[in-house]
């Protein structure tokens, strides 16, 4: 079973009927996965059932189970995207959303997940003046750009505006694809994506920033990279797990893209 969960209102599809739903939320690719794992936790249960003689499912067998059975009679869609477990990042973000960065240094001083949790928190124009920040930072310790590279930071300058970072995007816009391209060319995969897609260093910082909270363990660890827009690599693919919780804001081009995947070989 599926369920739609609104304010106000729970929805819910059973059967064929979860198809057409599946596809709209989660894309081809992903409501494959979905609707093959629902069907194997089905097979392995009436192994399970079978195996027992008549006798049920054991309390071992339960518990192996327990974990699928889960995600299957609980899978939820809450507009676009699937929620599988709490986010830590984005929770301590909105019990502290009086106090946000303001400027780049102390934005960039934070853990990769909470800066994305806190760059879908920020107002468009912050987002706007840390990316502009970045590719200010980036031109003046470089100056031997090529001119290519210079062409394409200049376009994402010119791109990153309050309007055009208010919102997130389902799809790849022309200019994104020739953008994507254009970028990889001038600079190399790896440099492009951590100009482009992610504010500070990809990695973490050496020393986390003294206000995000040490040691918060999550359920599942965020989703790090876009299906729509994907810049894991030549090899690795963004790919949908259940083992990530998914975010609407923060991967693909400017942050733009909902995370919704792992970068995965």
């Amino acid at each position: 079973m599926l369920f739609r969960v609104t304010v106000g209102s729970v929805r819910a599809w059973t059967g064929r009927s979860m198809v057409f739903p599946l596809l709209r939320h989660l894309g081809p690719v992903s409501s494959v996965k979905v609707t093959y794992a629902l069907g194997g936790l089905r097979n392995e249960l009436t192994a399970a059932h079978n195996e027992e003689h008549g006798r049920g499912v054991t309390r071992k067998k339960f518990l192996q189970f327990g974990a699928g059975t889960a995600i299957a009679g609980t899978l939820i869609i809450r507009g676009q995207l699937p929620a599988y477990a709490s986010d830590p990042a984005g929770a301590w973000v909105r019990a502290n959303a009086h106090k946000l960065p303001t400027t780049y240094d102390d934005f960039v001083g934070y853990p990769l997940d909470y800066r994305r949790a806190i760059y879908r928190q920020i107002t468009p124009q912050l987002r706007s003046a840390f990316w502009r920040e970045q590719f200010d930072r980036y031109r003046a310790s470089n100056p031997d750009l090529t001119g290519d590279q210079s062409a394409v930071l200049a376009a994402a300058r010119s791109a990153a505006t309050p309007a055009g970072l208010s919102a997130p995007r389902r799809a790849p816009s022309a200019w994104d694809v020739d953008f994507g391209r254009r970028a990889r060319d001038a600079f190399g995969y790896d440099e492009a994506a951590a100009l482009f897609t992610v504010l500070g260093s990809p990695a973490e910082p050496r020393t986390a920033h003294r206000e995000a909270p040490h040691g918060a363990a999550s359920a599942l660890r965020d989703c790090n990279c876009s299906q729509a827009d994907p810049w894991c690599g030549t090899v690795i693919k963004c790919q949908f797990d259940f083992d990530c919780s998914t975010t609407q804001f923060g991967c693909g081009t400017l942050g733009l893209y909902a995370c919704t995947g792992l970068c995965d070989s």
